[in-house]
């Protein structure tokens, strides 16, 4: 996914897009894993995430996601990590299932755009054991994301394991809600915060499913 840098259709088309994935996520998984069942032997997953992203230094030593940038200077780039749990978690498949916690952690990168969207890239490992004893193990799994104000739209693709069992390429999919609260006064909305101070961190909750990806 590259850089939007300016313009309203542009804006409006990234809007867009976190709009229809947030609205049409839930429904998309079950559809897809009821079509490709028999082509790759595996139903689809999901639960909801909680979470909290922390904001690095850009090249220029500046902490935090600011709520203006400029592309190639000040607020460009900004790294970031996230630390994640799943509660509720399931996924199945025709010869065995994960039922249970999960811990996502992982990485990626802010890119400046247009305030307030942003897009990017991040990377995911998703790990668990359930309580009767099985096991998910998603090591890598590489994307990217797209931000309009406090909507978040990730989508992100590997390979897992379970109970040993080596799951065909899956997709996971997610619509977030990004709500900032450190430092006291950072936030984002439509138009830029004017002297709003950088965000360093900020909670991310939502809904997410993983599905097979047919080749």
């Amino acid at each position: 996914m590259g850089r939007q840098r300016t313009g309203t259709i542009g804006r409006r088309v990234r809007v867009g897009i976190v709009a229809a994935l947030a609205s049409s996520l839930l429904a998309m998984a079950p559809q897809g894993a009821h079509a490709d069942f028999e082509t790759v032997k595996v139903t689809s997953g999901g639960g909801v995430v909680h979470g909290i992203a922390t904001f690095g230094n850009d090249r220029f030593g500046n902490t935090g996601l600011p709520s203006t940038c400029t592309v190639g200077g000040a607020g460009d780039d900004v790294p970031f990590t996230v630390d994640a749990w799943a509660p509720n978690f399931a996924y199945n498949t025709v010869i065995t299932g994960f039922v249970g916690v999960v811990h996502i952690t992982g990485s990626g990168n802010s890119e400046c755009a247009t305030s307030p969207t942003r897009t990017g890239s991040v990377d995911l490992t998703i790990t668990g054991t359930g309580p009767t004893g099985s096991k998910i193990d998603c090591p890598l799994l590489k994307g990217t994301f797209i931000r309009a104000g406090t909507a978040v739209a990730v989508e992100i693709s590997g390979l897992c394991t379970i109970n040993n069992w080596a799951t065909s390429k899956i997709t996971f999919n997610s619509a977030l809600q990004f709500t900032p609260f450190d430092p006291v006064g950072s936030g984002v909305s439509v138009s830029p915060v004017i002297n709003a101070p950088p965000i360093v961190r900020a909670y991310f909750d939502g809904p997410f499913v993983l599905f097979p990806v047919v080749t």
